[in-house]
């Protein structure tokens, strides 16, 4: 093996190690200070639950087709199209995209505590490619 393939599965198994058990791992890293390597930090996982980019101005935009809705309707509709989110999250999820997407321009909301929330009007028929 070259030592670069060593090199290589010694910090992969590393990363292994940091993200599960971490049994054996003082062996991994001091493998690694005898081969003269400073071990990069290693990045947590990425949530499963985490959402797309752009992926709940869509579901919102999608819900708010039907004319305005709650801020409560539209949480409910974004846990039935993603469960593997708590309702807690869901509504916190909606209204920080609820206050960008207003901030854009592109809903608007009535104004009242637990109003409505609709497309805003010059937004109307727009569709994003």
């Amino acid at each position: 093996m070259l030592d670069k393939t060593i090199d290589s599965a010694l910090l992969n198994l590393r990363k292994k190690l940091i993200r599960g058990d971490g049994e054996g791992l003082e062996h991994v890293e001091a493998l690694l200070r005898l081969r003269r390597i400073d071990p990069p930090r290693v990045l947590p996982t990425k949530r499963n639950d985490a959402a797309k980019c752009g992926h709940m101005t869509m579901m919102i935009r999608d819900v708010l087709r039907d004319g305005p809705k709650p801020m409560q309707e539209i949480a409910s509709y974004i846990v039935a199209r993603r469960p593997e989110i708590s309702n807690d999250v869901a509504y916190k999820r909606t209204t920080q995209a609820l206050a960008n997407m207003k901030f854009r321009g592109q809903v608007q909301n009535d104004g009242r505590y637990g109003g409505l929330w609709t497309i805003a009007e010059h937004q109307q028929g727009v569709r994003k490619i």
